[in-house]
């Protein structure tokens, strides 16, 4: 289990005993967005709520060693909020709070694409299917969208 706190640190717990095992911080953050596991379970990624600039930062924690692994960042005046890895864990998508969600490839930290949706409101869900091919996400204006990610795959 993995829990934030608004001065930006993320703990990991062990929910048989309770106990905390790990803290990470994340550099100049003032909070955080959201938390995903990799589906490995090597990785933990945290969007940020505010770092040294207004663009989205999403931290890759190595959870073997503690270290910062990677960060992938955003090209648009927005922040992450929320994030979810493919299921064969190549990818990474991160919704942005003004309607965009963008892809990175983990291994290399490369960005790949973002999709974005009219109307442009922030993006508040991210999930998808078992399979990978699908990509849903919901909005503030209510509104959920299916998109094709085989694109991703292939």
């Amino acid at each position: 289990l993995a829990t934030g706190d608004t001065d930006g640190s993320v703990y990991l717990w062990n929910v048989a005993t309770g106990q905390r095992t790990a803290t990470f911080k994340d550099p100049g953050s003032q909070g955080l967005y959201d938390v995903a596991f990799s589906p490995d379970g090597n990785l933990l990624a945290v969007s940020d709520v505010s770092s040294s600039t207004t663009d989205g930062v999403v931290y890759l924690w190595n959870l073997a060693t503690g270290q910062l692994a990677g960060t992938l960042e955003s090209f648009y005046n927005s922040e992450f909020a929320d994030i979810a890895f493919t299921p064969d864990g190549r990818f990474l998508a991160a919704g942005d709070t003004i309607g965009n969600v963008s892809f990175w490839k983990v291994s290399t930290g490369k960005y790949q694409q973002t999709l974005s949706d009219q109307p442009r409101k922030r993006v508040i869900g991210v999930a998808f299917s078992p399979d990978g091919d699908l990509l849903a996400t919901t909005d503030t204006a209510g509104a959920a969208s299916v998109w094709n990610t085989k694109w991703l795959t292939r």
